[in-house]
């Protein structure tokens, strides 16, 4: 029962996560600068892996000022103070994103993982 509990609260938290990184249609896309990088380790599965948290400098497309989008978490995406990134600012909002390379990938696999955990749960109570 534990597993499923922890399944939903995970699967839960990535559909969230899914929802609020979403890039609204009406959104501008901007160049943006790597300016810092906080790298976290994590070893969730037994394995270590580093995770990656860039803050990102860009030209506001509405006022032209120079802003920093602070990390929103940290991804499996390796940044390098430095590089290149594409920024997507909702004109509605003002809200800025930082456009990921592998969207769906780096969206869909928290959800999975959380749906697998549900699955071993249910397959324990079964037994």
């Amino acid at each position: 029962m534990v597993l499923v509990i922890i399944g939903i609260a995970i699967t839960g938290f990535a559909l969230h996560h899914w929802r609020r990184s979403a890039i609204p249609a009406a959104a501008r896309r901007v160049s943006g600068i790597v300016t810092d990088v906080s790298v976290k380790r994590t070893s969730l599965t037994g394995s270590s892996h580093l995770l990656y948290g860039p803050t990102v400098e860009y030209l506001h497309p509405e006022t032209a000022r120079p802003t920093l989008l602070p990390p929103d978490g940290h991804i499996q995406t390796e940044y390098h103070v430095g590089d290149r990134v594409e920024v997507a600012v909702d004109p509605g909002s003002g809200r800025a994103l930082l456009v990921m390379s592998r969207p769906l990938l780096q969206r869909i696999a928290p959800v999975l993982f959380g749906l697998g955990v549900v699955g071993l749960g249910i397959a324990d109570l079964t037994i």
